[in-house]
C-alpha cells in the first residue's frame, strides 16, 4: 500500500502549497483513491 499527503495545513518549504484541509492518493494493488477534503483546486 503506498499513501501519498499531496495537501496538507502545513508546508515545510514555501515552494510548497498549502491550505486547511487534507488530500491524500491511495493506492493498492487493486485500487487507486484519490482523498480530498481540501476547500480549493489547489491540487487539481
Amino acid at each position: 500500500m503506498l499513501i501519498k499527503t499531496l495537501v496538507e495545513n502545513t508546508s515545510i518549504s514555501k515552494d510548497f502549497g498549502y491550505e486547511h484541509g487534507l488530500s491524500l492518493y491511495i493506492e493498492t494493488t487493486k485500487h487507486k483513491i484519490l482523498f480530498d477534503v481540501g476547500t480549493s483546486d489547489l491540487f487539481s
